[in-house]
């Protein structure tokens, strides 16, 4: 068995990666799945699931580019809770169904 590859960015196609947050348990096994997706010829990415409210895995998080949306697959808090922090880090907008999902974006 191999060790969990925490903060290390896998591709996983051309478009798609996944960075695995260091919150291993019962229900998120190994750790959460943030997705990062990059289109074709763009400096944008979006951000799928942005993770728990950890400050090493949203730094790191932050620090692969230009976040132009983040986006929630559902409302678990190891998939959630890191969503305003990393909205105020990068200013990026934060696609929600309620107004409490994405509370530091509430404007956009």
């Amino acid at each position: 068995m191999t060790a969990a590859a925490y903060g290390r960015l896998r591709p996983v196609t051309e478009t798609a990666s996944v960075l695995l947050a260091n919150n291993p348990g019962l229900l998120t096994l190994e750790g959460t799945n943030t997705w990062v997706l990059r289109g074709r010829g763009s400096d944008e990415l979006v951000i799928v699931d942005p993770g728990p409210d950890d400050d090493e895995h949203i730094g790191k998080v932050a620090a692969l580019g230009r976040i132009a949306l983040v986006l929630i697959s559902h409302r678990h808090g190891d998939h959630t809770d890191g969503i305003d922090k990393l909205v105020d880090a990068t200013g990026a907008r934060c696609a929600r169904w309620a107004a409490d999902s994405c509370a530091a974006s509430a404007g956009s």
